[in-house]
């Protein structure tokens, strides 16, 4: 009954689109609400965890929300007993929904990106021509790996990056 969906405006209309529309409508407030209650929000939760969605397709076979917690506590407890009683009460579908332990937090994701960012942006500075050069930094969600994009950097550089930040494992 989705208009956008009925009219194409959201690409072919497939049983996995319907799918993915109906978990992002019906689970998703559900898992959100949860975590306002438990986490205190998404602000609350990035400093303890990762939350992200997948569907058929970004190439995974698991449609739906994936929520990861660094060190889970007793808060997971109250999380999963409030989502059991959703889907006792048959207001979600458990099968759209994972938890996980995260080796990091959303928050831990984005001061990642910022510092390998500052760095690079500094490479870029001493270029001869630093105004005409692109990069992009990010870290990615599922699997930490810091992802560089540019158009600038030579080997010597993207060497001393990977020795400034020896940890992390990146790709170019």
């Amino acid at each position: 009954q989705n208009e956008e969906l009925n009219l194409g405006l959201l690409g072919k209309n497939t049983p996995e689109l319907v799918e993915a529309l109906s978990v992002q409508s019906i689970e998703a407030p559900v898992v959100m609400e949860a975590l306002n209650e438990v986490y205190g929000g998404q602000s609350g939760f990035s400093s303890e965890g990762i939350l992200f969605f997948e569907n058929q397709r970004s190439g995974e076979e698991s449609l739906g929300f994936w929520i990861g917690i660094k060190d889970p506590d007793e808060r997971l407890t109250k999380f999963t007993s409030i989502l059991q009683e959703k889907v006792d009460d048959g207001e979600i579908l458990a099968k759209y929904i994972f938890i996980f332990k995260s080796l990091h937090t959303e928050k831990e994701n984005f001061a990642l990106t910022d510092k390998v960012a500052a760095a690079v942006k500094a490479i870029a500075k001493t270029h001869h021509t630093p105004d005409r050069l692109s990069y992009g930094v990010s870290v990615n969600t599922k699997t930490g790996i810091v992802e560089i994009n540019h158009d600038f950097l030579s080997n010597d550089q993207i060497e001393n990056l990977q020795k400034q930040f020896a940890d992390q494992e990146f790709i170019f």
